[in-house]
């Protein structure tokens, strides 16, 4: 058979054939690259291999979110990324950003700030790329209700940004079924929370049953004790330390002794029949601190009503499951280890104790009147700061719980204060109607691109705007004789950050003047400020509530 030798001037010919080939391609590169598999189907191995290094493509720029709940290692920061990073070589995408959410549950948007962080970016157009690269639907978030992940990813469609899941079995093309499968996944995700937080649950009733501490808090008068799973003290868990190994327990022990000596002193005067408004004040006269702070009634209600001082364990008194807001459970519902823990007051004090709050909290209206009218005649006026600081006196949230405000409580009492006494607080409640009322409108303006929330422990409530926080700031205007009108401006410290809508209140306060749009307002102390202010200079014009997303999307 004869041999053929290859023609090195054919070899030569088809090199170029390939080289003039080769080049169309970069054309799409700005969407794609060499290494994805629909483009090589039309490319000859040899090319592929010998001639692609001649080829210098220009990457898609990415952005990647990364998010870790717990220290799983399968979803650890470090394998995301790793995940993530070989996605974008084999993709040609080059990650120019990372938003990051350690240790973050993915129940709810506010907790987590680099998504918010992600969102803003989106929104305000000032993201320099074209998709974010997700691990998986898990990691975009465990929202209880499948609908709001799915509302934070078409936030970043209706920019032009699209969503892409690296690791999921669906391709990240928006056809039906990449649609029907996202469903699936993030009701999946939601169930998969549900079902944890029930195992939790169960994992940690069973480690009470055993009469060992669940929880961060020790509580007053006590501190928490690692042990060993031979039984052993190991020692004293600082505030906010774990226990070095996952077979460890916790316990309780004493703590210091002028704690303890201060709990045995709170039952004391109990008993003798103070009630928790008279120890507290008792307790600050002696300028005895908890954690630096003075004492509350609450504070004292909290330790003589709670079992632990007469070492019984009472477990799950509350609930706050899957980060819903917290309620108070029946009696019948708790979770109760008798010894648990080295008793400060014995039981039989605890019991008797417990007698005497419930007895101090039945007053009747009749009572709690009198006692008004009696500390009138005594005092020849009433106060707030007056029936607090006065002996034998109900608390102040008993009166403000049964009658409402103090204006109307002080007119069942016979007490008539002098005029002007309760104008700063029916101004408080006017402005708290125009703010309320405010947010309505803003919510109806925006059906769909607004939310309301509030920060853990803050009772005001905050606006999203199109995936990012708004905190509104309502300025009373002043008149002063011979001066330039002028509004009253309060900063919030826990809002300091957010874009701020300042809305300046008209001459009688009952309405709205104009409203300012700032990126943040990070001033601390009480402004008073006219038209003519340079600080204003900041802030952008609002015309009408219907051009606030308009002007918030210029604004950064």
């Amino acid at each position: 058979m004869e041999k053929r030798t290859l023609n090195p001037q054919a070899s030569s010919k088809k090199k170029t054939l390939y080289r003039s080939a080769l080049p169309s391609l970069e054309v799409r590169t700005d969407s794609c690259c060499l290494t994805d598999p629909r483009l090589q189907k039309n490319v000859p191995q040899r090319a592929r291999t010998e001639e692609q290094p001649l080829i210098h493509t220009r990457l898609v720029p990415v952005a990647q979110y990364v998010r870790m709940s717990t220290d799983e290692q399968r979803y650890s920061i470090a394998n995301q990324k790793a995940a993530i990073a070989d996605y974008a070589r084999q993709n040609g995408f080059e990650i120019i950003h990372t938003y990051e959410d350690p240790g973050e549950s993915g129940l709810q948007l506010k907790h987590r700030r680099g998504l918010r962080q992600l969102l803003a970016d989106v929104v305000n157009g000032t993201a320099e790329y074209t998709k974010i690269i997700v691990l998986d639907v898990s990691r975009w978030g465990r929202f209880q209700d499948a609908d709001e992940g799915a509302h934070y990813e078409f936030v970043c469609k209706r920019a032009g940004i699209q969503v892409v899941y690296c690791a999921e079995s669906f391709d990240n093309e928006g056809t039906l079924s990449d649609y029907l499968a996202k469903i699936l996944k993030r009701t999946s995700a939601a169930e998969y929370s549900r079902e944890l937080s029930i195992k939790s649950f169960e994992n940690q009733k069973r480690t009470v049953q055993l009469g060992f501490r669940v929880g961060a808090q020790p509580g007053y008068g006590y501190r928490r004790m690692a042990v060993s799973s031979g039984g052993q003290h190991k020692g004293i868990l600082e505030t906010a330390e774990l226990k070095a190994l996952m077979s460890d327990r916790v316990t309780l022990v004493h703590g210091p002794d002028e704690e303890v000596q201060c709990v045995r002193m709170i039952f004391k005067l109990c008993l003798r029949g103070k009630s928790c408004a008279e120890i507290a004040c008792t307790l600050n006269r002696k300028r005895v601190k908890k954690a630096g702070k003075d004492w509350k009634s609450w504070m004292v209600d909290d330790i003589v009503t709670n079992p632990k001082y007469a070492g019984t364990y009472a477990w799950n008194r509350t609930t706050q499951k899957l980060h819903s807001p917290g309620r108070r459970n029946k009696r019948d519902d708790w979770i109760l280890k008798a010894n648990a823990f080295p008793a400060i007051v014995s039981q039989s004090a605890f019991n008797k104790a417990q007698l005497r709050v419930q007895q101090g909290s039945h007053w009747s209206d009749q009572e709690l009147l009198q006692k008004l009218r009696q500390l009138l005649a005594r005092k020849g006026d009433l106060s707030e700061r007056l029936i607090g600081k006065s002996r034998g006196m109900p608390a102040l949230a008993t009166y403000y719980r049964r009658f409402g405000t103090f204006e109307g409580i002080y007119k069942r009492a016979g007490f008539a204060p002098a005029p002007g006494r309760f104008v700063r607080s029916i101004s408080r409640q006017r402005t708290q109607g125009l703010r309320a009322g405010l947010f309505t409108q803003i919510v109806a303006l925006f059906p769909g691109r607004t939310g309301v929330f509030r920060l853990s422990g803050k009772s005001r409530q905050i606006l999203r705007l199109d995936g990012r926080e708004l905190s509104i700031l309502l300025c009373p205007s002043v008149h002063r004789d011979g001066r330039a009108r002028s509004w009253h401006l309060i900063p919030v410290p826990s809002e300091s950050q957010y874009m701020t809508l300042v809305c300046k209140l008209n001459s009688t306060n009952d309405g709205f003047h104009s409203f300012l749009l700032f990126p943040k307002i990070d001033r601390v102390r009480v402004t008073n400020f006219t038209e003519q202010y340079p600080w204003l200079l900041h802030g952008k014009p609002v015309g009408s509530l219907e051009d606030l997303c308009d002007v918030a999307g210029r604004l950064r």
